[in-house]
């Protein structure tokens, strides 16, 4: 649902929606599940708005077509958006994660756009 037509993680044309990377498992499979979202759009919150405010221990809830999912925050980190191809993020045959990915740092008014990604790692509860 949320591949560009080069195969790379695209985020949903709305506010109130979340993204699912092709290529990662699907909530409940083996391996990493990588989700995401807006932090904001056209002035209006995202989904992911508060998703930097997470710290490690919280617990986050994902509702898929085969029921209700549980994970606890391993991780919260902040990575500049050119460097997020570097990191693991999208090393979905990694171990059983959910991966949550927004916007953050600083908005770069000139481009509309964040200059930084934020990443949450989650592992199965």
């Amino acid at each position: 649902m949320t591949n560009t037509p080069s195969g790379e993680l695209g985020v949903p044309a709305r506010a109130d929606l979340v993204g699912w990377y092709q290529n990662s498992a699907q909530p409940g499979e083996r391996g990493a599940v990588v989700l995401a979202a807006h932090v904001d759009l056209k002035g209006v919150r995202g989904v992911f708005f508060r998703l930097a405010d997470l710290r490690k221990g919280d617990a986050v809830t994902v509702h898929g077509s085969d029921g209700v999912h549980r994970y606890r925050v391993a991780s919260v980190t902040q990575v500049a958006k050119d460097a997020i191809g570097r990191t693991k993020v999208f090393d979905v045959a990694g171990p059983d994660e959910l991966v949550l990915v927004t916007c953050g740092g600083q908005f770069d008014r000139v481009a509309r756009s964040y200059r930084d990604n934020v990443v949450v790692r989650a592992m199965p509860a």
